[in-house]
């Protein structure tokens, strides 16, 4: 019984020693990193972070402008649909088709667009007709 009191004694103790090794003046800086000087004293060519993009909207797409007639398929996420049209897969955004519909679409290439679907050129849909 004594060996398990001196045993939690010394660990008790370990944990005490260390946490006053601990420096109660540090502080972490804006950008994460440690400061050992008090609040106010960072350097003069610290700068602050650039403004957030605004993630929000939808950039304006910059491909060309395509027509293309195919097939409505659907994906392989749910909820993707593709235009197959002489073996190219688009990814339908802004326009939601039957699957297995004859189409043809207007619209622009935006491949730089992020999507889930994971598969297809994305193509913005401007207009779209059933053929």
């Amino acid at each position: 019984m004594q060996r398990r009191v001196s045993a939690a004694a010394a660990g008790l103790a370990v944990v005490w020693l260390l946490a006053a090794c601990g420096d109660p003046t540090a502080r972490t800086g804006d950008d994460g990193r440690m400061s050992d000087g008090p609040a106010g004293s960072e350097s003069a060519s610290a700068s602050p972070s650039a403004p957030l993009e605004d993630l929000s909207r939808t950039p304006d797409p910059k491909g060309p402008q395509v027509r293309v007639a195919g097939t409505v398929v659907e994906g392989v996420e749910h909820g993707c649909l593709l235009l197959v049209a002489s073996g190219q897969e688009y990814l339908l955004l802004g326009a939601r088709p039957e699957v297995g519909a004859r189409v043809e679409v207007v619209g622009t290439l935006d491949p730089g667009a992020m999507s889930t679907c994971q598969q297809g050129v994305p193509l913005r849909v401007q207009e779209i007709t059933e053929r």
